[in-house]
């Protein structure tokens, strides 16, 4: 940060550059007014933006301000289209940001309410900025009104466990009210002095291809995971491998459920639960590479180790857990419902990030107005800069171009004429 800020230059294309990075950073720390005002700025500056207005929409989405959110989408589109050349390009308004807004969109009465609450905790924060009032007094009051939030947001949660917005926004809340670091302070201070704190998560490693024999390039990945942890048990399961083993463990309904995943990264995310709810372990996707030992998040002590992603959302490509743990467990079966259910909502929902943030934060309602982070579950939260120090996620491996990437099943490679565009 203090780098990019150093940086001066009168070329208009280097400042938009440095605009573009310096909105990334803020968006990484959820500082959305910051983001908002670096990518504007940016936006401004040289055409085409469909980059910034693409992370715009981001930022409006975590904001709750949606119809502004679908507006920077539409201008991604146009600003493409006058990109590209004559014929045929991408349709950038068919991204996830899109698929959350009418996630949000769903119910539209608890969705004005957290826009009510989000409103008002933006307008103070701007008008304690307009009055310039000391810093320090500003953050204490600041960190008041965000406080409000949570009683909000808990009340939908409760009231609408599956609803993923409200969802969202308190993972996001639980961020920036910095609950994420105090639960990871808690968890030091109780190693420092000793205190008991339950068992550590197995020194365990598996993942998850549904055919016998992985790829060169998927198997490699696999080799990381050993390379760095050879002390560690370390399985990966195929698909025949993953049946067997809930036949075995589960009750019919749990290996039903499985047989409903329509998608091998549905099988994935399914299986993940399943066996770490039993044994526990650590969790990591085919595409993901070790880049260290695990032993500093083992001997954290935590019993459920996750990262947050870009969207706020709680991440499940990467997973720490001790056997039978509470919100893996009700993971798990709330997937078995999902997927029982005839749902249409892809993995993402039923499954995967989705489903595991509207758990997660479902079962940290209960201790919400518990200030005293001893007491809370003993969860380790990691940004994704922190989680990059263990593991470099979504490497570019060659089945992504096919259709074993849910991406390309959920988001195939629909296109439009330009010209369609340029005169809508």
């Amino acid at each position: 940060i203090a780098l990019l800020n150093s940086l001066t230059t009168d070329h208009q294309g280097w400042r938009k550059r440095i605009l573009h990075q310096r909105g990334a950073i803020a968006l990484q720390q959820f500082n959305l007014a910051n983001a908002e005002r670096f990518y504007t700025e940016a936006i401004a500056l040289q055409p085409p933006q469909q980059n910034e207005r693409m992370q715009l929409a981001h930022v409006y989405l975590l904001q709750c301000r949606l119809d502004d959110a679908y507006t920077q989408l539409e201008k991604a589109t146009q600003a493409l289209a006058k990109k590209c050349p004559p014929g045929p390009v991408r349709l950038p308004i068919r991204d996830f940001i899109g698929t959350l807004i009418n996630q949000f969109r769903i119910n539209p009465m608890r969705l004005a309410q957290i826009q009510k609450s989000q409103l008002q905790k933006s307008q103070l924060q701007e008008r304690q900025i307009q009055e310039n009032r000391p810093e320090q007094e500003r953050d204490g009051a600041t960190t008041l009104q965000q406080g409000h939030c949570l009683p909000t947001l808990a009340s939908i949660i409760a009231e609408e466990p599956t609803y993923l917005g409200a969802a969202i926004i308190l993972a996001k809340e639980l961020y920036t009210q910095g609950i994420w670091a105090d639960l990871k302070t808690a968890l030091q201070t109780a190693l420092s002095i000793q205190q008991p704190c339950g068992a550590a998560i197995p020194k365990r490693i598996i993942q998850f291809w549904d055919d016998p024999e992985p790829p060169p390039d998927v198997q490699k990945l696999g080799q990381t995971w050993l390379e760095h942890n050879p002390d560690y048990e370390y399985k990966r399961f195929s698909l025949r491998e993953a049946i067997a083993f809930l036949q075995q463990h589960y009750p019919p309904d749990i290996l039903n459920a499985f047989y409903l995943c329509d998608h091998p990264a549905a099988q994935a995310d399914f299986f993940r639960l399943a066996y770490l709810n039993c044994y526990g372990g650590f969790y990591a996707d085919a595409d993901d590479r070790c880049r260290r030992s695990l032993e500093p998040l083992r001997q954290s002590m935590a019993e459920l180790v996750l990262y947050q992603e870009e969207y706020a959302s709680l991440g499940n490509n990467f997973l720490g857990s001790v056997p039978h743990q509470p919100m893996i467990r009700s993971a798990l079966y709330q997937a078995t419902t999902n997927l029982c259910s005839y749902s249409t909502e892809g993995a993402w929902m039923q499954t995967g990030p989705g489903l595991l943030t509207s758990v997660v934060c479902s079962g940290l309602l209960p201790y919400l107005p518990q200030d005293d982070y001893r007491l809370w579950p003993r969860l380790l939260v990691l940004s994704r800069g922190e989680l990059s120090n263990y593991v470099w996620r979504h490497i570019s491996l060659a089945y992504k171009r096919t259709e074993k990437s849910w991406q390309n099943q959920v988001y195939p490679k629909m296109r439009f004429d330009r010209s369609t565009v340029l005169n809508g």
